[in-house]
């Protein structure tokens, strides 16, 4: 992966492991810079892992060990069950120094999925004022609704009753970039990670709508409060949870997001109801 764009920022990755391409970055890909965006530059050697480890650790997560060392914080991962396989230093603005060891042979793990979520591309957008979103994210009438819910609550489902009674199109069943346009407009963009769902497009539109989920027997819609909009909003923007930094910078844009635009609660089935229920409340 050499050069791709999200949300206004451009991302390059460069050293001695490519990524593999697939169908996460295709659509991201750019072959130019443009001159008004915002660099974020991954570089990506070898280095022997073994000199970290050494360090004391300072944090377990669920991705890896985060140790503090001389060179700042850093993240290693697990990438293969056997060894600690990828290492990448949090200096909290960019994302410079990343290492590989021997043990990352298998290119299959050298998607952007795995490598992306790894290095905490998020966190270099967080500290842009950009936001990664857990959600699924449609496309009606050329405006973003955004479904969001912890996962299995039904987020792809209702975005896929959308897409099937509603004549929307769906640009990413699990992820969505938050951002604000110069003129203080949410927008929501495309994120190259879809999880499962496999859909994963390239596209910047205003947000009309942000639904959270819960199931339900009967299908009924709420407004949302400013304070438990922000309080779902921070729950399900990515973060590094031992980070304080993150979470002070994730709950100050949840609470602008929640600030300007509507957000509902939709208590539902997994029926074509729910979305006229929906709709209706909408127009």
């Amino acid at each position: 992966m050499d050069i791709f764009q999200i949300g206004g920022h451009t991302v390059t990755w460069s050293g001695e492991y490519p990524l593999v391409e697939d169908g996460y970055c295709r659509e991201f890909r750019r072959s130019f810079v443009p001159k008004d965006t915002r660099p974020i530059a991954f570089r990506c050697v070898y280095r022997p892992l073994d000199d970290i480890l050494a360090t004391p650790l300072l944090y377990p997560h669920f991705l890896g060990d985060v140790y503090e060392t001389a060179d700042g914080r850093v993240l290693v991962s697990h990438l293969v069950h056997e060894h600690h396989a990828f290492a990448a230093y949090l200096d909290g603005d960019m994302l410079g120094k990343c290492f590989m060891s021997p043990a990352m042979t298998n290119e299959r793990l050298l998607n952007a999925d795995v490598i992306l979520n790894r290095a905490g591309l998020h966190r270099a957008l967080l500290f842009r004022g950009a936001a990664v979103l857990h959600a699924s994210y449609i496309d009606v009438g050329g405006e973003a609704i955004l479904f969001t819910a912890p996962s299995g609550t039904g987020k792809s489902t209702q975005a896929a009753l959308w897409a099937s009674y509603a004549g929307a199109e769906i640009i990413n069943g699990d992820r969505v970039l938050l951002t604000f346009a110069p003129d203080g407009r949410l927008m929501a963009g495309g994120y190259p990670v879809c999880g499962s769902s496999n859909i994963c497009l390239d596209r910047d539109l205003p947000v009309r709508a942000i639904v959270t989920l819960s199931k339900a027997e009967t299908n009924t819609v709420s407004g949302q409060t400013v304070r438990n909009g922000t309080l779902a909003l921070f729950s399900a923007i990515k973060t590094y949870r031992w980070a304080l930094e993150e979470r002070e910078a994730a709950l100050a844009l949840a609470r602008r997001v929640a600030e300007s635009v509507p957000m509902y609660h939709l208590s539902c089935r997994p029926d074509r109801d729910a979305v006229l229920t929906l709709a209706d409340h909408l127009q």
